[in-house]
């Protein structure tokens, strides 16, 4: 090593560190879903068939089952499709809609929690 020493030879510095450890609390739960994905329902045109342009649509029921999150997606040959939109109606129904620009073929995958309703994916096309 080349250089000037720079340690002088005095005490080396110190610091402290306070550490308040004070009851954790959660700040909310997630709530439990066991709606059965089995039990969904989906129907309508726009499961099969859509209109390049124009909004195709179809609906979904889960109240024959419990509560648990929807996935609804739409995947074409290009990609995600531009827009789908999954709107709550009551008591268990969905309207669901989405908008191809294109052409193309595609599917839509539905999954109730973490299974595909029955049918799932969809096949679709213009």
């Amino acid at each position: 090593m080349e250089g000037k020493e720079l340690w002088c030879g005095c005490a080396p510095d110190t610091s402290s560190v306070k550490i308040d450890s004070s009851d954790k609390t959660p700040v909310a739960e997630v709530a439990t879903l066991n709606g059965n994905g089995a039990l969904v329902k989906a129907q309508g045109d726009g499961l099969h068939k859509f209109v390049p342009g124009q909004v195709a649509m179809f609906s979904i029921d889960t109240s024959r089952t419990g509560e648990n999150i929807l996935f609804v997606g739409v995947l074409t040959t290009k990609g995600p499709c531009e827009e789908v939109n999954v709107k709550h109606v009551g008591n268990g129904h969905y309207a669901v809609r989405y908008l191809v620009q294109e052409n193309l073929k595609g599917f839509i995958f539905i999954k109730y929690g973490d299974v595909d309703i029955p049918g799932s994916p969809f096949a679709i096309s213009a």
